[in-house]
């Protein structure tokens, strides 16, 4: 779903489940991450029940023809959102006496060379595209040391679990984020055999789960801990970007959550539909219909709108 570039390309929830300690994730954890699956799975195509084309014979594969309405509508929505790159202003000190002004012009300049290195432009497009179908996105900003600057990149919600404060579900309280990593990776960051005890296979894949809170950071790799200790930013790296989250949660949910289930059933009445936002579907019939098939639409319609 993400545009490619520094980031991971998508969610597959099947193989990042395997990474998880067993008991580290809630019900409401396997819940959400099942909601991504078929979130993705509809805005990339999987749309209802495939209809065999007129001269189909029996033993011949069905094949389908999906107009992706929802894919399109949510892109374009997402294009009007980010038309452009965010843009910002670094304000001097004490209104610009005393060298501040240029300090402050610097620091806009420097904070616009790292926009375009890391093509932050793009990335937040991409997020907000993945907020709208998945419901959440996620980026990691930590600090690479060989390169002097930030580091963004783009997380998996489905590799994400979150505590928040019992009384402000809006109050983070620590992140657990659980991933692959292959042994050259890990060698990489200093995780080799002689800094970490570990006897690294450079072409396996090894289980990483990342605690953090506020001030400290604990790292396992295939269930040893490498690292436990002070966080070295004082803050939780993660920034969750929540879609519409209800007001007693954390997590946000997807925009094609409330029509789905009902064009999904109108096609396999035969009738196709699209949702457009909030509790609107749109229908969008031939420019030549008749009575009889106006009824027969109208029927359709009356008989899945019952079902819900």
């Amino acid at each position: 779903m993400l545009i490619a570039g520094p980031w991971q390309a998508a969610v597959d929830t099947g193989a990042e489940r395997a990474v998880w300690p067993p008991g580290a994730l809630t019900p409401a954890d396997e819940a959400r991450f099942g909601h991504y699956a078929a979130a993705q799975a509809f805005f990339g195509g999987a749309q209802g029940v495939t209809l065999a084309r007129r001269g189909t014979g029996r033993g011949q594969a069905a094949q389908q023809l999906v107009f992706n309405y929802a894919r399109t509508m949510l892109r374009k929505t997402t294009s009007y959102v980010f038309p452009a790159a965010v843009s910002f202003v670094v304000l001097p000190d004490g209104g610009g006496g005393d060298g501040s002004e240029a300090a402050a012009n610097r620091a806009e300049r420097a904070l616009a060379d790292v926009v375009r290195d890391l093509d932050l432009a793009r990335l937040d497009l991409a997020l907000a595209l993945d907020a709208s179908v998945l419901g959440d996105a996620a980026v990691k900003v930590t600090w690479d040391g060989s390169k002097g600057r930030p580091r963004v990149v783009a997380v998996n919600p489905a590799t994400l679990v979150v505590r928040t404060a019992a009384d402000d579900p809006r109050a983070v309280r620590a992140v657990t984020h659980a991933y692959a990593l292959g042994g050259a990776d890990l060698a990489d960051i200093g995780l080799d055999a002689a800094g970490s005890g570990l006897d690294l296979d450079p072409e396996r894949a090894y289980p990483v789960v990342e605690w953090w809170s506020d001030d400290r950071w604990r790292m396992t790799v295939a269930g040893q801990v490498v690292r436990d200790g002070e966080n070295p930013y004082g803050w939780i790296p993660y920034v969750i970007a929540t879609n519409d989250p209800r007001p007693f949660g954390f997590w946000g949910q997807s925009d094609l959550l409330d029509l789905v289930d009902v064009c999904v059933e109108l096609k396999s009445e035969g009738l196709l539909a699209k949702q457009t936002h909030g509790n609107i579907i749109r229908f969008a019939p031939p420019l030549v219909i008749q009575e009889k098939e106006m009824e027969e639409a109208l029927r359709i319609i009356e008989k899945v709108l019952v079902k819900f």
